[in-house]
């Protein structure tokens, strides 16, 4: 059974993802502030977080991950993927098995990508 964090102010679509989730047998909870958020990531390791990124709280962290439109035009496939695995790398501390599951691939193929991209941990 998954855990999903569900990061949104509205409450229309919160309860509705929430009871979606649940009934497909996973636990899902709902935080809706960036703050209630950062908390509950701190408490415990969730598999997945859906995060509504319109929130405004989020314009900050919109900004700080964002590749300008002349970047992102020249950014390969390859190189965004190396980026995106480097950055949930980092979010579970290095920790390829959760890694794996948040990136929805199976751990040997995690390994094979970190090799390749050459990636280390800091």
């Amino acid at each position: 059974m998954a855990s999903t964090l569900i990061v949104t102010a509205d409450a229309t679509t919160a309860q509705s993802l929430q009871t979606h989730l649940r009934t497909l047998g996973h636990e899902a909870e709902i935080a809706v502030t960036a703050g209630d958020a950062a908390r509950r990531f701190h408490e415990r390791a969730w598999d997945r977080a859906l995060i509504d990124v319109m929130m405004p709280e989020h314009a900050a962290m919109r900004q700080q991950f964002a590749f300008s439109p002349v970047q992102e035009a020249s950014l390969t496939l390859e190189t965004m993927e190396k980026h995106h695995i480097s950055r949930v790398l980092e979010h579970c501390t290095w920790n390829m098995s959760r890694a794996a599951r948040i990136l929805d691939i199976d751990r040997a193929t995690l390994y094979n990508k970190v090799k390749r991209y050459d990636l280390r941990k800091p």
